[in-house]
């Protein structure tokens, strides 16, 4: 009996979108392969990934150049790509296995104004360890240029 009502809870949970996280989570990680459908929503340019393999999202940043840093050096270690100056937070959702990623390209500061693309890093930090996953994005769609913070 015991056993059905933890397979009800399971099924309930999975149904709400909230997946129990796999018993080894970095395996998972590095097996998973992160490519997206790339999107826009008027200046906002977007990316699907599918698949996700943990219950929870991972901090995603679009960098103008690859950061030189994504975590601190233990035993602090922590994001340190947030105080990049040439990184800026996506927006994420994650509805159940799929993560979706959002900036609007409306605001970025100058460095990141004429690039055809951006370093996209993922990055999620673990009891055991960090796990970083880095792509590239094509942000200039034809005839859409990044659009420059107002002077």
């Amino acid at each position: 009996m015991r056993a059905i009502g933890a397979l009800a809870i399971a099924a309930l949970l999975v149904g709400c979108g909230v997946l129990p996280q796999p018993p080894d989570s970095l395996a998972a990680l590095n097996a998973w392969p992160p490519s997206a459908t790339i999107g826009e929503d008027g200046t906002a340019i977007t990316a699907t990934y599918h698949d996700w393999p943990l219950a929870g999202p991972p901090h995603a940043y679009a960098c103008a150049r690859p950061p030189a840093k994504v975590f601190g050096d233990p035993p602090a270690r922590g994001l340190v790509i947030a105080a990049d100056p040439a990184c800026r937070p996506f927006e994420i959702r994650q509805n159940g296995r799929e993560l979706r990623l959002r900036l609007d390209r409306q605001g970025l500061p100058d460095v990141f104004v004429g690039l055809e693309s951006w370093t996209v890093i993922l990055a999620i930090e673990l009891d055991e360890a960090s796990w970083q996953a880095s792509t590239v994005l094509p942000v200039v769609f034809p005839g859409l240029k990044p659009v420059p913070a107002p002077s």
